[in-house]
């Protein structure tokens, strides 16, 4: 639970410190040291894990791109929006959310089976397709060159490939210890960052912050739920894919949506109001689930 009162104390800082801090150089170090430094300690050496249940991070990634275009015609959102939701609303916090929760609602035998998800799932999704997404949303180039170009640009991108071809080479441990460290205060900094940019919503985002949420909290789990039986998947692997689908919008995705400028308001709004909410619907879906 300390994870959980470091997200809520981090949030509430950056509230404090709105329009006495200036949060683009916190989102820069976020995502060109903190993401690297962290895809670098959790890729490398990775080990068994439930290929079903990794690819519903991804499913639910691309569920959510395909999703909120269409979303986007029926109510008029403009571009900014629909790649504001896909990036924050299609990724869960696996992790400094996700991970606290399973352990209080499972026990620590969920650790094991939730760690391939956050790693092979969540980091990848968004060090490759959510730089992509961000691009497209903010009307970037959208030739396939110039994007491919942009995404080997993201420093997080080449963490994975490194640990991927390191994952048999054994890293020291003093530099392993350093990595820890850095990677350690991505989700604090990312926080802070957030909270400084807070802000009322105008009435404009109730609806897509309505939607996002119901996608993220409700929807999300229930499309991981019947992916998993339909690859046969059952016990605590699934229940364990299921709540992590379950959990609040992740952290660096809305930081990716406002740093390409997407309704930075609109994914400051996820956060502040998807992760306390998410502490109840996930319970309720523990509760749900066989």
């Amino acid at each position: 639970m300390a994870s959980l009162l470091v997200l809520v104390a981090c949030l509430l800082a950056g509230v404090a410190l709105r329009g006495r801090l200036d949060p683009a150089p916190l989102t820069l170090y976020v995502l060109h040291v903190a993401l690297p430094a962290l895809a670098l300690v959790e890729l490398h050496g990775a080990s068994g894990f439930s290929a079903w249940g990794v690819a519903s991070v991804w499913l639910v990634f691309l569920t959510a791109a395909a999703i909120f275009p269409l979303l986007g015609r029926i109510f008029g959102w403009d571009r900014a929006t629909v790649g504001c939701l896909v990036l924050a609303a299609g990724l869960s916090n696996t992790s400094f959310v996700g991970f606290p929760l399973l352990e209080v609602l499972i026990g620590p035998e969920a650790l094991p089976l939730a760690v391939p998800l956050d790693q092979l799932g969540s980091f990848l999704v968004v060090c490759t397709l959510a730089p992509i997404v961000g691009a497209l949303a903010a009307g970037q180039t959208v030739a396939p060159l110039p994007l491919v170009r942009k995404t080997l640009a993201f420093p997080a991108v080449w963490a994975v490939i490194l640990a991927l071809l390191l994952r048999d080479v054994a890293i020291p441990d003093v530099v392993e210890a350093a990595l820890g460290r850095i990677a350690g205060t991505l989700s604090p900094v990312a926080l802070v960052a957030v909270g400084a940019q807070l802000r009322t919503p105008p009435r404009a985002a109730a609806p897509p912050l309505a939607v996002g949420l119901a996608y993220k909290l409700v929807f999300a789990p229930i499309l991981v739920w019947g992916w998993m039986r339909a690859g046969g998947e059952g016990g605590l692997g699934a229940r364990v894919a299921v709540l992590e689908a379950a959990m609040a919008p992740m952290v660096t995705g809305a930081v990716l949506a406002q740093t390409y400028g997407l309704r930075p308001e609109l994914a400051g709004a996820l956060l502040a109001v998807g992760v306390p909410l998410s502490l109840l619907t996930v319970w309720i879906w523990s509760v749900a689930l066989p």
